[in-house]
């Protein structure tokens, strides 16, 4: 048994196309939601001081911290924050020592950040000197200036135009791995997924320990039908980022679509429902197409009491119909 998922649009999570597309016949209009984000950015020292062993975190609006990484030798960060998209973070810098040398209040839908940091007059300026690849690779403003456009765009629903933007962002800065990563996911809204995953091998080219365009490229590739590929892909994704939720969801996703596999894609599905609610929804599907009615609709019910509202009319419809189907087994059911 195999599962052939079909995309739908979202503004800022794939995963998100991915699996509205696993049950909607039809493309959807883009809605920006997320069960979670990133915040990604570039920090640079003015005083021309080594970043190295500096890093970026999150914390919510009590102040406790929720999510950091470390700033990478070309300055670059990326955290996954455990919130939806356009939740407001306080974002600190630590250097080395600990101590906070920056501190603001994003929104993680603003993406990415550019942190200049200053030493202060009076104290000397961290040993060190600022490296030829941290030149190399500062992000040029008018990059970012379109990078920002296409976000803009893709609040309009305006698909094509954020794609004509990113690609200016990539002709003027080709080392711009954001806004590789970000092309890809427009074109997997238009369901072009060649074009899609050249973008996602071209993020992965530029930054193999990320662990976003190895899972990204995954899911452009499962779109293509070249499903050992996009399994290795995601496991790569997973080996760097372990707990990773996208990862884990794509990859069970991808799994679900391999004669097989479906009970390790069963498996992953029950261990991330209660941070994902949508994971019941296709538990339910993958036990409903191997006739296992009572379990599908178990997982149906366990999603409506999530209060997950994505999907909520099609599971209501689903649960009545597998009721049913327990019934009278020589009724219909889903598949």
């Amino acid at each position: 048994m195999s599962i052939h998922l079909q995309y739908a649009s979202n503004s800022f999570v794939l995963l998100s196309i991915v699996a509205a597309g696993l049950l909607a016949p039809g493309p959807m209009a883009a809605q920006p939601e997320s069960f979670e984000s990133s915040v990604s950015g570039v920090v640079s020292w003015e005083g021309g001081g080594s970043i190295n062993g500096f890093q970026v975190e999150l914390n919510d609006r009590s102040g406790r911290q929720s999510a950091w990484a470390d700033v990478r030798p070309d300055g670059t960060f990326e955290i996954h924050a455990p919130r939806a998209a356009g939740y407001q973070y306080i974002i600190r810098v630590r250097d080395r020592r600990g101590q906070i040398v920056h501190n603001d209040i994003v929104q993680t839908q603003v993406s990415p950040l550019e942190i200049h940091l200053r030493a202060p007059e009076q104290q000397r300026p961290v040993t060190g000197v600022v490296s030829a690849e941290d030149l190399l690779n500062k992000i040029p403003r008018k990059a970012l200036r379109e990078f920002q456009r296409a976000q803009k765009a893709v609040q309009k629903g305006e698909i094509p135009r954020a794609i004509r933007h990113l690609r200016k962002a990539i002709q003027i800065h080709p080392q711009f791995v954001e806004a590789h990563n970000g092309l890809g996911v427009k074109y997997m809204m238009l369901g072009e997924f060649a074009p899609a995953a050249a973008a996602f091998e071209e993020a992965v080219r530029l930054r193999p320990a990320s662990s976003e365009p190895h899972s990204n490229l995954g899911m452009a590739l499962h779109g293509l039908n070249r499903y050992e590929e996009a399994e290795r892909q995601v496991r790569l994704a997973l080996e760097i980022q372990p707990q990773a939720l996208k990862a884990r969801f794509a990859l069970a996703l991808v799994l679900s679509s391999q004669a097989g596999k479906e009970e390790e894609a069963l498996a992953i599905l029950a261990e991330i429902a209660s941070q994902i609610p949508e994971a019941h929804f296709y538990a339910a599907r993958l036990l409903g197409c191997r006739g296992d009615s009572r379990g599908a609709a178990r997982e149906i019910s366990a999603y409506l009491d999530s209060g997950d509202r994505k999907h909520r009319e099609t599971a209501e419809g689903w649960l009545q119909s597998l009721q049913a189907t327990a019934r009278n087994p020589g009724s219909p059911s889903i598949d």
